[in-house]
């Protein structure tokens, strides 16, 4: 497991910059919850749809090299081979990328409806 490296990338930074991201190629369903108050797993997640394999792929991969660019290498990437569910493990921040099919059947805005939301894309419910 990679130890994550100084950064100058608070969480409620790194949060931001991934959620960039994913307006940046045109993400869905954007959601970023401050979990900070409910669990010590994390401080934010960051959720949002893409709409197939290649665009969930190309949204990780990005987040993990701007992310990389900044002095933080990620701990652990999982799911990025079929794209199906990407999780992007930052320390005090996860990204979850996912297929739409994954993000109705795995719903982590209901298990973590205690979150703040403190962004929502524009096309979020």
């Amino acid at each position: 497991m990679a130890k994550a490296a100084k950064s100058e990338l608070t969480p409620s930074l790194l949060a931001n910059l991934a959620a960039d991201i994913v307006i940046e190629k045109k993400g869905e369903g954007l959601l970023v919850l401050d979990v900070s108050r409910c669990t010590d797993l994390a401080d934010y997640m960051v959720i949002a749809s893409g709409t197939n394999k290649r665009q969930v792929q190309a949204m990780s991969e990005e987040i993990r090299k701007r992310v990389k660019a900044r002095g933080l290498v990620p701990l652990n990437t999982s799911g990025a081979e079929n794209g199906w569910w990407v999780l992007i493990d930052c320390g005090s921040v996860l990204v979850h990328l996912m297929q739409p099919e994954a993000r109705r059947f795995y719903n982590l805005e209901s298990l973590w409806a205690d979150g703040l939301v403190v962004r929502r894309g524009i096309d979020a419910a």
